[in-house]
Order: C-alpha cells, then structure tokens, then sequence
C-alpha cells in the first residue's frame, strides 16, 4: 500500500502536466499469451507510443515481449501505480480494472473515469455468477466471438448494445 499511496500522491502533483492518453494493456499479473499480448503487439506494430504491458517481473512470459523493453511496467512496482493513475483506458482480458487488483479496483478507487476494454479470454454463455460480469458504467467494450455471446451480454447482463460486440478475439490474429 505504501507504493499506491505514494503514486497517488505524486499523480496529484503532476497529472494535469502529464498525456492523459496512456493505454495500460493486461490479462493476469503474470501472463502475455491471451488477448491482451495480442492487442498489445498490435499496438507496437502501428508504435503507439502510449500503450504500455503490465507483467510480473518473474513471469515465464517475459520473454515473449522482449522486444518491447520500453513499454513493460511491472506489476505492483511503484511506475504501476503511477501510470494506473495517469492512464485513461485500460485494456484488458480480466472483467475489472485488472491489473491493479480486484479488491482495490472494485472497492477501494472505485475509478469510474477509467474505461475498460475487456477483451474476454473465453466465451460466456449461460454464467451461473453474474455479479462478475455484470454491466458496470466504466465498460466501453467487451468483445463477443459471436451473435449469440453478444445476446447474452446484452439481455441476461444488462449491457448497452454498443458496448458488446461482436468483433471476435485479438488471440485469433496470432493464428496461422
């Protein structure tokens, strides 16, 4: 906590001088093999200049993103905290505002000015816990694999139409 206090601190100071365009791009602390490395590498490939991974410093998947030394911030280190603080959109393959946590995304920021681009890593059909995939207002996007997912989404969920679509995964792109 101490890290996330003083990052909160230092972003009061600075972030009306910082670009509020900063992309922060995730799936689970410790991995870059699923939609969010996908998107990133799409991301590198057109060098957007504001889009960033977040990763465990031991993750095995380290280095699958070597060639992108510049844009890595590891998890739960002090630069985590003070980017997640400065960004304006996450994009990530968890439903919250991953990579800050669960606990302190839902219950302690209550960040409502950060948007999320969920980029699912499965299909949802018929979930029996709804309360985690529930629609929250900070959800811009959470991508479908079909018209059916979509559905559910939007009529079982409760999310807006614009919001779920159904444009596939990012994983796919990686197919050959």
């Amino acid at each position: 906590m101490p890290k996330l206090l003083a990052a909160y601190i230092l972003y009061l100071f600075t972030f009306d001088k910082k670009d509020k365009r900063i992309i922060l791009v995730s799936e689970k602390k410790d991995e870059a093999r699923d939609n969010g490395y996908y998107f990133f590498k799409y991301a590198m490939q057109r060098q957007n200049e504001n889009v960033f991974y977040i990763i465990e410093k031991n993750s095995p998947d380290l280095v699958k993103l070597s060639n992108y030394n510049s844009k890595i911030i590891f998890y739960d280190s002090f630069k985590h905290y003070y980017y997640y603080f400065l960004s304006e959109k996450m994009v990530s393959s968890q439903s919250y505002l991953y990579p800050i946590g669960k606990r302190i995304s839902r219950t302690i920021l209550k960040n409502k000015r950060k948007k999320l681009y969920w980029l699912q890593h499965g299909v949802t059909k018929d979930y029996e816990t709804k309360m985690d995939y529930r629609y929250s207002d900070n959800v811009s996007l959470v991508c479908c694999a079909s018209d059916k997912e979509r559905n559910f989404f939007v009529e079982n969920l409760n999310y807006p139409k614009q919001v779920a679509q159904n444009i596939g995964f990012c994983r796919f792109d990686g197919l050959n």
